[in-house]
């Protein structure tokens, strides 16, 4: 049984990674759930859910021999919290840094979907009334919506070269700006966008800018009010249960700005493991969440996370993920029906652990898609090393 199940897991990888190397994903989402957690989620024991709580107990018993800073775990199979382990209070909110960068992207689709923006091919600089910075034969005259959102956008931008702890990085030079946006739009441009794979806060702080000029232009409110009322509030995430900083010019900041709980985080995750299905309602369109997670670009950055990006998250062979500095994560794994947070205060080096964490220790734990005998030993280890943690 161990070799076959081993057998069938390669088998996944594999065929995902053929899947992606074409520059298409293969992740299935069914919108039927149990249970919608708006009102909050449910638990149940691992092995209800097909999961071993032995090896889940092995994986805690991995993170603490490997000191992995951790500020919490949480892992939902089929809507169902298995496992759950804090440092703090369940209701902490923390700070997830660029992993803000993929709830943005859901918000473009969905304005998208409104009909604020046109579509991701949208020209960027007559959309923020720009053209007069252009000149004749820019590269800058190319930049589409789309090209921000795989951040290709070609902008000489050496945020990871530079690193955080350098005053001259391009980001902290944004944020000492009043117009953010025209600070982006300024930099230079030396090859067509669309080329190549480069991170830069800039390119999602330019979406969230669109977003609020086509919102003042329509009458609706901030992009405050339109993250609150289009995703927030059918997800049963209230205002007071996260703090969403905002730019001088008080739009909110998309590339790194918001602070969650944990199990909100997991509704983020459970949006898309659902399609962009909630309840009743589609409120991100699935064709914009079928885009998203597609393979869009290789990379092939020095700190290497995954093997492709996406339109705001990263694609591995068995699902996709946000991506926030020091470890914050939100996986999604539709083969598995589960949904994985990561918060934590890692070091550079230890960055891709939550990767390794859900591979090599959540993952072998799924043995079944059906409910499995109970192991009380097994769950009582689990519930004490969760308690300890």
């Amino acid at each position: 049984m161990s070799l076959l199940k081993n057998f069938c897991h390669c088998l996944i990888l594999l065929t995902c990674c053929q899947v992606m190397a074409a520059g298409k994903a293969s992740f299935q989402r069914a919108t039927a759930a149990k249970y919608w957690p708006t009102d909050g989620w449910q638990s149940s024991s691992p092995e209800q859910q097909g999961m071993s709580s032995q090896m889940l107990a092995e994986l805690f018993k991995t993170i603490k021999q490997r000191q992995l800073n951790l500020y919490s775990l949480l892992i939902i199979r089929n809507g169902y919290i298995v496992a759950e382990a804090n440092k703090g209070n369940i209701d902490n909110l923390y700070p997830i840094f660029s992993s803000t960068k993929s709830i943005t992207s859901a918000l473009v689709g969905i304005a998208i979907n409104r009909g604020l923006l046109q579509s991701e091919e949208q020209k960027v600089y007559p959309l923020l009334d720009h053209n007069k910075l252009l000149l004749r034969g820019d590269f800058k005259s190319q930049l589409t919506i789309k090209h921000l959102l795989s951040m290709s956008c070609a902008f000489t931008w050496p945020e990871i070269e530079l690193g955080y702890n350098n005053p001259d990085n391009p980001l902290f030079k944004m944020m000492q700006q009043t117009h953010w946006s025209n600070f982006v739009l300024q930099q230079s441009m030396l090859e067509p966008p669309g080329q190549r794979f480069n991170y830069n806060s800039g390119c999602t702080q330019l979406l969230m800018a669109m977003i609020d000029k086509a919102l003042h232009n329509n009458n609706q409110g901030s992009t405050a009010d339109f993250a609150q009322s289009q995703l927030f509030t059918p997800l049963g995430i209230t205002a007071a249960h996260y703090n969403w900083q905002r730019t001088p010019l008080g739009i909110l900041n998309g590339s790194s700005g918001l602070s969650m709980k944990p199990r909100d985080m997991a509704k983020i995750g459970y949006l898309y493991l659902k399609g962009g299905h909630w309840q009743g309602q589609q409120l991100v369109a699935k064709s914009w969440v079928d885009q998203a997670v597609e393979a869009h670009l290789k990379l092939t950055w020095q700190g290497f996370i995954s093997p492709f990006y996406g339109l705001g998250w990263y694609i591995q062979p068995f699902g996709f993920h946000s991506l926030g500095y020091q470890g914050q994560y939100i996986f999604v794994i539709p083969e598995q029906q589960m949904v994985v947070v990561v918060t934590a205060n890692l070091k550079p080096q230890n960055i891709d652990a939550p990767i390794a964490l859900v591979r090599d220790g959540i993952l072998p734990a799924v043995i079944s898609p059906t409910v499995l005998k109970a192991d009380k030993t097994a769950q009582q280890q689990l519930i004490k090393l969760q308690k300890a943690f």
